[in-house]
């Protein structure tokens, strides 16, 4: 059975790929590494991961503990702030808009 304290990588040179914590899910022995969001970029960069860097780890940890490894990504609370602000926003400048929220009227599906 495969443990969190025998995953050898953790947490020194995971935190290398961003990765803030990790876990391993009961029912398939699974590698669940989690991410924010806020740490993803196009491409790699000091700080930053890409998806192809995490695509590769969870590749070379699968091989090496023969088991899956998936990741989550955590929502970051600046992000959820900014999109609360511009809903607000919007809201404001556009009253209409908060009116007419999914699911749409039937009338709207046949358009």
């Amino acid at each position: 059975m495969l443990e969190k304290s025998k995953i050898t990588e953790f947490p020194v040179e995971l935190r290398k790929y961003c990765v803030s914590d990790l876990s391993v899910r009961n029912e398939d022995q699974a590698i669940i590494l989690y991410t924010p969001n806020a740490k993803l970029s196009e491409t790699a960069q000091p700080g930053f991961i890409s998806k192809n860097q995490l695509d590769n780890l969870t590749k070379r940890l699968s091989k090496r503990y023969d088991t899956k490894c998936d990741v989550i990504y955590l929502k970051s609370d600046k992000l959820e702030f900014l999109s609360k602000g511009f809903e607000t926003l919007l809201s404001a400048k556009f009253p209409m808009l908060s009116v007419i929220s999914p699911p749409f009227p039937a009338s709207f599906k046949n358009l």
